[in-house]
């Protein structure tokens, strides 16, 4: 966890200035209670408030100190008491199920825990926490001291998940997601296996294993045969394992003495806990081969922090100024292209938005708990359909011509993105999505998913395509263009009511998933211009 590390909160303070200038939040995937202090959570917080994950992995402080996590109820408390006094109304708790010498109390322990932190929450937010739980099924992995031990049974475990549904169901506010106990099953077996399992792995794939990521497309049957087809069966490697004997992953050299890992695994057995590596003087792991890991954390002077030119730390008068500087606000147009055009919308504008930050483009922000970028972006593309003209509207306290624009935000801009254009908008120019009237796009007759369609030649007439477009009132108009091998469709915008263009070609044309074969052209705005025009 990031909480191991020995001189987070000096760093956190180091890097506030340099992220809070620029509105770069501090997100901590997971957070180790007994390494949270009330200054972390509130340097959290300073910019915009982030998930807030605990780990606890346990119920029960006597089985966390099997695992060797030095974490009590108090501190947990302590920790979820931080997030609720500082604005938190959801927490992400983090416990695993099927843990070495769990008992049934243990499994109550979690609930108990929960319920706790729920009334916590209850006297500092004056209304009932929601909660994020997961819950995981424990595989005892090569390179820890458990990696002798057998994983316990998948009845077992579904037993214990059903269990924990049942007593938290009480609680609408706690959401829990569960790991499937067949991806657990698979897990354990290929980092527990040999080679023997390449073949299984082969076969998988023949038999059309694929993105096995997503719960929809995860078919474990088809595991199952091809473990048959190879004659393996995929138990034996979720048994325990003799202590004296050849694991598979020792030509894996971590630098952890074999010796080292049963001691530790003793101690866990003993519910014994052991120092952490930053506590002891020994070379007990040999995993340490540096001095310099035992020393002191680095110290930063304040004129050494000042001369990183890539900080450009901001004074409180630099704040004060931005307060009373005009904001501007502009148009950009940018075109969508080749493979890019396949990354989805949210990718797309998390791409933006890093394209921005990486070209140091000063941007004006929301207020409130949650800055975010003043930017405001056209209608969603459909996901792999081109775009020669999207438009996408920033405010700035920057001023600043096209070609500046262009010469700062392009070299960071991956191939098939590309902005072509950027105009300031006056006091008069509406708001994007009440200024577009329209949206024009194109489709290719000479792709190949158009060409094997079989089209009917009447299909392309002028008089059959403006009965066609009749139906819609004035709300469709499409024109063939033989020179460019195009049908062009002109669609009036409606946010409340959009209509999709892969839905008027489908009936058009009667072709199934035409949005590769379609680019939208541009986009038309109130006062008879353009997105071509900027």
């Amino acid at each position: 966890s990031v909480g191991d590390y020995p001189y987070l909160e000096e760093s956190i303070k180091d890097l506030l200035p340099f992220l809070e200038s620029r509105k770069i939040s501090i997100s901590l995937p997971s957070l180790r209670p007994e390494t949270l202090s009330s200054e972390i959570v509130e340097d959290i917080v300073k910019i915009k408030k982030t998930g807030f994950t605990l780990v606890p992995e346990a119920g029960s402080e006597r089985l966390r100190r099997v695992i060797n996590k030095r974490i009590t109820d108090e501190q947990l408390m302590t920790a979820a008491g931080y997030a609720f006094a500082h604005g938190w109304r959801l927490l992400k708790l983090y416990f695993m199920i099927g843990l070495p010498t769990e008992r049934q109390e243990d499994l109550e322990a979690i609930v108990d825990l929960l319920s706790r932190l729920i009334e916590s929450g209850k006297r500092v937010i004056k209304n009932v926490p929601a909660i994020n739980l997961t819950l995981s099924s424990f595989i005892p992995k090569p390179h820890t001291p458990f990696q002798w031990l057998a994983m316990e049974e998948a009845a077992s475990l579904q037993e214990k998940q059903y269990y924990l549904r049942d007593q938290l169901r009480r609680w609408k506010k706690i959401e829990i997601k569960e790991s499937k106990v067949e991806t657990s099953v698979l897990e354990a077996v290929f980092s527990r296996g040999d080679r023997k399992l390449g073949r299984v792995l082969e076969e998988a794939f023949r038999l059309g294993v694929r993105f096995d990521g997503w719960t929809d497309q995860f078919n474990f049957n088809l595991w199952q045969q091809a473990f048959d087809h190879c004659q393996i069966d995929y138990h034996h490697y979720l048994q325990a394992i003799d202590p004296e004997a050849i694991l598979p992953w020792e030509i894996v050299k971590t630098g952890l003495k074999k010796t080292h890992l049963w001691q530790e695994y003793q101690a866990s057995l003993e519910a014994r806990q052991t120092p952490a590596c930053q506590e002891k003087t020994c070379s007990d792991c040999q995993a340490c081969y540096w001095p310099q890991f035992k020393l002191a954390g680095p110290t930063i002077s304040t004129r050494e922090a000042n001369s990183w030119p890539a900080l450009n730390m901001k004074s409180n008068n630099d704040k004060e100024n931005k307060r009373i500087q005009s904001v501007y606000r502009y148009r950009a147009t940018y075109s969508k292209t080749g493979l890019v055009r396949f990354i989805s919308h949210n990718d797309l504008l998390n791409q933006i938005d890093r394209s921005f930050r990486k070209a140091e483009i000063e941007l004006s922000f929301s207020q409130g708990f949650h800055p975010k970028m003043l930017i405001t972006h056209g209608p969603a593309l459909p996901l792999g359909m081109e775009a020669k003209a999207e438009v996408l509207e920033f405010k700035s306290p920057e001023i600043f011509s096209s070609s500046d624009f262009l010469n700062k935000i392009q070299p960071g801009m991956p191939e098939g993105l590309s902005f072509i254009g950027l105009k300031a908008c006056s006091a008069e120019t509406r708001p994007l999505f009440q200024d577009i009237k329209g949206l024009v796009y194109s489709l290719n007759l000479g792709d190949p998913v158009i060409q094997t369609a079989g089209l009917a030649p009447e299909k392309l007439t002028e008089g059959y395509l403006f009965d066609y477009s009749s139906r819609f009132k004035g709300q469709v108009k499409i024109e063939l263009e033989p020179l460019q091998d195009r049908l062009f469709f002109y669609l009036a915008f409606n946010p409340q009511k959009p209509l999709r263009i892969q839905d008027i070609v489908k009936d058009l044309l009667g072709i199934e998933n035409p949005v590769y074969a379609l680019t939208r052209e541009y986009l038309i705005f109130s006062q008879g211009t353009d997105s071509r025009q900027l």
